[in-house]
Formats: C-alpha cells, structure tokens, sequence
C-alpha cells in the first residue's frame, strides 16, 4: 500500500463480510501493518502481490481476528522473503 510516497505492508480483505451478516456489495478493507494513524481523506493506492486465502464466515469474531494474526504472519513472511 503507497500513501504520503512511502510503502505499507497491508493485508486487503475484497468481499462482502459474512462473519458480519454479509453485505449486498462487496468492500475493500487493509489493515496496514505497523502503521498508527488515520487515513481519512487520503489518497491511496493498493497493490496485490499475493493470494492468502478466500473469504470465509467464521463462528466468531475472535476466530476471525485469530486467523487475521495468521495472514498478517503469513504477509510478513512473504516480503521477508521477497526483498
């Protein structure tokens, strides 16, 4: 992810949230490793370099933010060996 002409490590969700009842439409959500800020109002840009897993419901919301912790390791492990 690229804003303020640096570059964020970011793990993007592109669905329509079914551990949340689901959406009608699908939304795009990053959570931007290391990163403590707010973004409102600015412009970014995202860039895809590797498939984790599809979108899945999960019983729980703590199951959900579990396996986030895995993909976040999973996203560092991919630029740890990609650099």
């Amino acid at each position: 992810m690229h804003f303020d002409n640096r570059e964020y490590i970011a793990v993007t969700n592109i669905g329509i949230r079914p551990t949340f009842g689901g959406e009608t439409r699908a939304s795009v959500e990053s959570y931007i490793l290391d990163f403590d800020g707010n973004l409102y109002g600015k412009r970014v840009r995202v860039e895809f370099f590797k498939f984790i897993r599809p979108e899945m419901k999960f019983d729980s919301v703590d199951v959900l933010k579990d396996q986030i912790k895995k993909d976040v390791v999973a996203s560092r492990e991919y630029f740890e060996s990609h650099k």
